[in-house]
């Protein structure tokens, strides 16, 4: 019931005592749906959210955000000489001394503040509006002499009870002539009435009534009661910011950890399935057969007949014709490179399902969260969490003096681009898709044997990582940019060089 006309008006009454006589110092706001007014000693402060235009009193003269911006500031600095309410509009008035005036709107989110002199609002918007003409409460006999049917008399009560009222006996079950009459004792005790603050159980969103005496109507789960329509928003308003603040960090907190979630488990699936697709076993074996077998010599064109001891087959086997012993270097060493890279994907893999079961518990604690404290705690651990998991986006790998850096995703490969320093050096497989790496440089000059090994763990990190050479393209990172379009990790290059490597891991 907060912004309906009854109400209003019992607001005014209240902001007219209040304020009459009162010099506003500052008028201004710190976002898009506060305005806050100050006055020497005490302030008002005026939210649209949800629903509801909200206003509360402070007792102490609020100090501007970081961000603000002065609003209204032809009234500041003049005394305020009444607050009046529209009949029938849920509009406030407030008069100052020169004849000036704002006008609250309390029409939810919705609403705003007016300047009818200037036009000006808050919060702005191009949509036109012009104040209806000011009307009072209907006396007795004014409302005697309108029509029968009375939607157009109490714009304050919702229409479907109205119609209820209207047909309903309940006149006459307190003992009046007619269903005006019963209309207007309605409202008269709502003039009159205690305002309550409940709190909703089902929901835990806090309501405002005004208890009616009439009827003898009265919520339950009480927390708060007052005379004062003022002291009344304020409580509610103070208590409503507080679980709409609860409810949007919940909501931005679950999204945030859900997108978590599935982060993960893509990081999860991709890494099972390059594990399925390991072959060192068959570098190993392949390398174990041209060893077995030194005592042969391939023919002409390279190929080795062996036997296969573990299939008892005999196989054509590709190798250097000059030195078949190199070739079987080339592949212990693959099978070597594949094996670490083999372990270090596992203990990722332990990682990322650590991780995952971790998530999983953090959105169920944050579904059965109730206090706002309590939910800005576990927000300020899954920020932690978050913080870590960026530090180890990348793989770090110690090259001589240099530390270099290769991604393991798309969004790794964008990290290493955007922390960069200019004149950092920038590899990647040229015609594959892989890893970026990066020499972070510190003012150094990396050789060639630094470059090579980089260029080599690029090689390694791609599909390019089972050719016996792979071309790398390598240049500093201010001739490396993302061109509007494209894809996360997806680059334009300029000024590149290109050098054909082993793929392999640094020695």
């Amino acid at each position: 019931m907060i912004n309906t006309d009854v109400f209003v008006r019992r607001l005014a009454e209240d902001l007219d005592k209040t304020l009459t006589g009162k010099k506003v110092l500052w008028i201004y706001s710190s976002s898009p749906t506060e305005l806050i007014f100050n006055f020497s000693s005490f302030s008002f402060l005026i939210n649209f959210v949800s629903s509801y235009t909200l206003i509360r009193q402070e007792d102490a003269f609020v100090q501007p955000g970081k961000h603000w911006l002065r609003q209204f500031s032809g009234i500041e600095q003049h005394k305020i000489t009444g607050v009046r309410a529209h009949y029938g509009e849920r509009i406030l008035y407030v008069d100052f001394e020169h004849g000036l005036q704002l006008a609250l709107l309390m029409r939810g989110a919705q609403g705003f503040v007016f300047e009818p002199t200037s036009l000006l609002r808050f919060p702005f918007s191009r949509q036109e509006f012009s104040l209806p003409q000011l009307q009072q409460h209907l006396t007795v006999e004014q409302y005697e002499t309108l029509p029968s049917y009375p939607s157009d008399l109490f714009p304050w009560y919702r229409h479907k009870d109205l119609k209820a009222v209207w047909r309903s006996q309940f006149w006459q079950e307190i003992g009046l002539n007619n269903p005006k009459e019963a209309l207007l004792q309605l409202e008269s005790d709502w003039q009159i009435g205690k305002i309550y603050v409940g709190v909703d159980a089902s929901t835990t969103l806090p309501f405002l009534e005004i208890a009616c005496v009439a009827t003898g109507a009265k919520s339950h789960n009480i927390a708060f009661e007052t005379n004062s329509a003022l002291e009344g928003i304020t409580w509610f308003s103070r208590k409503f910011l507080s679980l709409f603040a609860f409810s949007n960090m919940r909501k931005t907190m679950q999204g945030a950890i859900e997108k978590r979630i599935k982060r993960l488990e893509a990081q999860i699936r991709h890494l099972k399935q390059e594990l399925e697709e390991d072959k060192s076993a068959f570098w190993q074996h392949q390398a174990d057969l041209v060893m077995a077998h030194m005592h042969l010599k391939p023919n002409l064109e390279g190929k080795l007949e062996v036997v296969d001891f573990l299939t008892n087959q005999s196989l054509l086997i590709q190798v250097d014709p000059e030195k078949p012993a190199k070739t079987a270097a080339k592949w212990y060493k693959k099978a070597r490179n594949t094996r670490m890279l083999q372990e270090e994907q596992l203990t990722s893999l332990f990682a990322l399902d650590e991780a995952l079961e971790e998530a999983n518990r953090s959105l169920t604690s944050l579904n059965e969260l109730d206090d706002l404290k309590q939910l800005k705690s576990l927000y300020k651990k899954v920020q932690q969490k978050e913080t870590q998991e960026k530090e180890t986006k990348y793989r770090v790998y110690q090259i001589g003096e240099f530390r270099v850096l290769v991604g393991k995703q798309a969004e790794s490969n964008q990290e290493i681009l955007r922390t960069a320093h200019k004149d950092d050096l920038w590899f990647h497989a040229r015609g594959y898709s892989g890893s970026h790496v990066l020499i972070q440089k510190a003012g150094r000059n990396p050789g060639p044997k630094v470059i090579q090994q980089a260029a080599a763990l690029a090689a390694f990190f791609s599909r390019g990582k089972t050719a016996g050479l792979c071309p790398v393209q390598y240049t500093a990172r201010k001739y490396v940019r993302q061109a509007k379009g494209l894809e996360a990790g997806q680059v334009i290059v300029d000024r590149e060089e290109v050098i054909l490597v082993e793929p392999g891991l640094p020695e």
